[in-house]
């Protein structure tokens, strides 16, 4: 896979990510998401903002291979 390829679907995914973001509360406009492959963490939020009120604060971990 090349660069240019890799950008590609990481930004459809992320579209499609923006997309469930408005649907869920399209009053707050704002995720910061962390992906840390060898610690086997994912880690997505808008708890940074205090006005958040729909609030998204979840972490992910990789037990045997798989994200739980």
């Amino acid at each position: 896979m090349t660069r240019e390829q890799a950008e590609k679907m990481i930004g459809q995914k992320l579209i499609e990510i923006s997309k469930i973001i408005e649907a869920y509360y399209p009053q707050d406009d704002y995720l910061s998401a962390s992906i840390h492959i060898r610690d086997g963490m994912i880690h997505f939020n808008n708890t940074y903002w205090e006005h958040a009120i729909g609030k998204i604060d979840k972490s992910l971990f990789r037990e045997g291979g798989e994200w739980k």
